[in-house]
């Protein structure tokens, strides 16, 4: 064999073997691109059950709230409820009293005057123009803070379509509050507070944060402990701020979980019992409202869960 033909051999050897890799490199290709494409898709639909499950878990958060405000309604209802029947008792009387007065006529006899006096007597006249003023303001009142709540529902009804607005904490913290109801059980809640603090925001929002680390607090006590509420102000980098604190004396959180803790689908409760995406949509919140949400815990020694929020601008 020549020289050239060993040549034209092995370049064709050669061709044949690049030929065929090419082609095993394109079938692979095509399989790795196939998988990208799967992949992306099965990403997608993933992001999308998420989202689905964190629009539950503010719907079902939302739902604590409501329950929590009809809770609270039915207090000024039932005491208005009680006083208008009172009213109803006193406006009877003093219907008959002005009945015996117009009778009397011009020239009363003495039954006449007798049945007044004792008409009188039964109204007891000094006590019900002591009382009868207190009892109006009290229903009045009562009345007015039916409305507020009422008006915090229908704001619940916009969830996710409320405009940013200068919140009140104080106002957030008592409706958050509100919304433990009876699952507080015997925990005892204590208040430092201090002067009001007013951030900007979505109020329902920080609400939700509120409530989802008061209810996780109650359920770290198994219904039994201390839990303390802290508003205070810090600064910061040149920055004021809002800090909210809930403490609580309960079972803590071990050290290897504090780093996954605000983890979509991460919980330490039993299977159940929570969705593990009440701490992520909290902590996505915060930080939406251009805050932190942050905890330290020791096992055994209770946990603190630090929500952080840029003070309103002073007008």
């Amino acid at each position: 064999m020549s020289e050239a033909d060993a040549y034209l051999r092995a370049y064709q050897r050669e061709r044949q073997a690049r030929l065929l890799a090419e082609k095993l490199l394109d079938e692979k290709t095509r399989v790795l691109y196939d998988k990208v494409l799967e992949l992306n898709e099965t990403l997608a639909h993933l992001q999308h059950t998420r989202n689905q499950l964190l629009q539950t878990e503010k719907l079902a958060a939302m739902g604590q709230l409501t329950a929590g405000l009809a809770h609270e309604i039915n207090n000024p209802i039932g005491f208005c409820l009680s006083n208008v029947k009172c009213l109803r008792e006193w406006s009877a009387q003093l219907i008959t009293l002005a009945q015996h007065a117009e009778a009397l006529g011009s020239n009363p006899t003495t039954v006449q005057l007798s049945s007044l006096r004792t008409t009188l007597e039964q109204l007891d006249l000094p006590y019900l123009q002591e009382e009868l003023p207190i009892l109006l303001d009290e229903t009045e009142h009562g009345l007015s803070r039916v409305r507020d709540l009422i008006g915090k529902l229908q704001q619940y009804t916009e969830l996710g379509q409320q405009q940013e607005q200068s919140i009140s904490l104080h106002s957030s913290i008592a409706m958050a509050l509100a919304t433990l109801g009876e699952h507080k059980q015997q925990c005892h809640i204590e208040k430092v507070l201090g002067a009001d603090i007013a951030v900007i925001g979505n109020e329902l929002e920080v609400q939700l944060i509120l409530s989802h680390l008061l209810n996780n607090a109650v359920d770290a006590c198994h219904g039994k402990g201390l839990i303390r509420l802290v508003l205070r102000s810090h600064t910061e980098q040149d920055r004021e701020w809002a800090i909210i604190e809930v403490i609580d004396s309960g079972c803590g959180i071990a050290a290897e979980n504090l780093q996954r803790i605000f983890d979509p689908f991460f919980s330490t409760k039993d299977v159940g019992h929570g969705t593990g995406l009440g701490l992520s949509m909290s902590y996505g919140i915060a930080v939406k409202h251009g805050g932190s949400l942050s905890v330290q815990s020791q096992l055994g020694q209770g946990s603190c869960f630090s929500l952080q929020l840029p003070l309103a601008p002073v007008a």
